[in-house]
């Protein structure tokens, strides 16, 4: 008999949910994609600058968003401000730029706010000229 009630009194606790409840973790609103920019280290001086862009994210969707490039000179003044929408299959230009030395940021925003993708970004060096 003590046996039997103690089992109802058992079921009647893991029922309410009183006893070892195993919950789901929450999940992860938002994930913050890998924007990797591609440009050859020199460029001959006379030649469009072109740069591939590759956006590696978690699982088998592809982002949609928009692509900002920002070139500067070493001191930080900004030379161009290009945006683009986002083409995994391209290499984008930033068209012609005198000699000397050059910082780009790539910068990836989402399509909308709602998208699982954070704004991402990344910057490379490149050198017009010899």
């Amino acid at each position: 008999m003590k046996k039997i009630i103690a089992s109802l009194a058992f079921a009647g606790i893991m029922s309410t949910g009183l006893v070892g409840a195993a919950h789901a973790a929450p999940y992860p609103g938002q994930i913050e994609p890998d924007v990797e920019a591609k440009v050859p280290v020199v460029i001959a001086p006379g030649k469009p600058v072109k740069i591939k862009v590759e956006i590696e994210v978690i699982g088998n969707t592809k982002p949609k968003g928009k692509i900002t490039f920002v070139v500067r000179k070493p001191n930080g003044k900004v030379v161009k401000r290009i945006t683009r929408e986002y083409d995994p299959s391209k290499r984008l230009g930033i068209g012609k730029l005198p000699k000397g030395k050059y910082k780009v940021r790539v910068k990836f925003a989402p399509k909308n706010n709602k998208s699982v993708y954070k704004k991402s970004n990344s910057l490379v060096k490149f050198k017009v000229g010899k």
